[in-house]
């Protein structure tokens, strides 16, 4: 079963907490904060933070990789046929 990190907000009027746990997705659960103690009811949601290419929508990493290989790939058939 996958587990996922939810970020959670304790229900502390005073000096709410914020706290982040695996739980499961199918479960519904109210943990408690580490910190006071209080039962927290509020599941925060965060972006993911994942980093692509705004033009092709690939990986940064991946497409600088392949431009470089086919760069090294091109100069190496041009020296061959010359």
């Amino acid at each position: 079963m996958p587990r996922f990190m939810h970020h959670f907000m304790c229900t502390n009027d005073s000096d709410p907490h914020i706290f982040e746990l695996f739980t499961d997705r199918e479960k519904n659960p109210n943990p408690v904060c580490p910190e006071c103690g209080e039962l927290s009811n509020w599941v925060l949601i965060s972006a993911p933070t994942i980093n692509l290419d705004g033009c092709s929508g690939d990986f940064p990493g991946a497409a600088d990789k392949w431009v470089r290989m086919r760069a090294e790939k091109l100069k190496q058939e041009r020296k061959q046929n010359s």
